[in-house]
């Protein structure tokens, strides 16, 4: 008698959003990987460049001086990169938990990769560019997945997506912690019924004149 094995491929890979301050085991396992896995050079020359790279965005966009970016991403790049000792803040600046986040998420798929018969075009072919989602900022590693047809072409775009993030949290910042007078912010996701009025968050909401709202049907409208 003959047995066909049939190899089953996740359909759906999902990024979950941005991580906190990791602790000492999780970020040993974060370097080890980063500096012993042969593929991942092109993600460490993009954490290793990431200071020179924002003294060069803050050249031409001068809000960004506001904030301490190179220092942080000296010791962000040190930390993964050199092995250095490197104690970030409680809470930590999104401007240092955006990049981690991606660097997390790249090493966690990477990792995943290497404990599976499959490779990274095999799953693409079954799940698609649609088989990837984020959430939050969780949403760069879905898309630099959705976009590479290699492993190789994933890592690429994991150092692309590396520097999205940094601004994306650089952004964050500059309304938060280094706001004149700092703000904090907590971050609240609600969903309406079907039928409930395309209104209804915003009216709820309107109680309420220092909180900021969003439709997540067009995010270009939040308020």
């Amino acid at each position: 008698m003959t047995y066909k094995c049939t190899m089953v491929f996740p359909s759906l890979t999902v990024f979950g959003s941005q991580i906190g301050v990791p602790d000492r085991e999780y970020h040993s396992s974060i370097t080890s990987f980063l500096r012993q896995d042969k593929n991942t050079a092109p993600l460490l020359q993009a954490i290793d460049g990431l200071p020179q790279w924002w003294d060069e965005v803050s050249k031409s966009h001068k809000v960004l001086q506001k904030l301490p970016g190179h220092d942080l991403l000296d010791g962000l790049r040190q930390w993964l990169v050199g092995g250095a000792q490197f104690e970030l803040q409680t809470p930590a600046p999104n401007v240092i938990l955006g990049p981690l986040t991606v660097i997390s998420h790249a090493v966690e798929y990477l990792s995943y990769l290497r404990s599976q018969p499959a490779t990274h075009a095999e799953i693409w072919e079954v799940a698609g560019a649609k088989g990837f989602q984020g959430l939050c900022i969780g949403h760069l590693a879905a898309v630099a997945c959705a976009s590479a047809r290699s492993e190789r072409e994933f890592i690429e775009q994991a150092a692309v997506v590396l520097r999205l993030a940094v601004l994306i949290g650089a952004t964050v910042d500059l309304d938060g912690r280094y706001a004149e007078p700092a703000k904090k912010w907590t971050c609240i996701v609600a969903r309406r019924r079907i039928d409930a009025s395309p209104n209804a968050v915003s009216e709820a909401m309107s109680d309420y004149p220092d909180v900021s709202t969003c439709d997540s049907d067009s995010p270009s409208a939040c308020v």
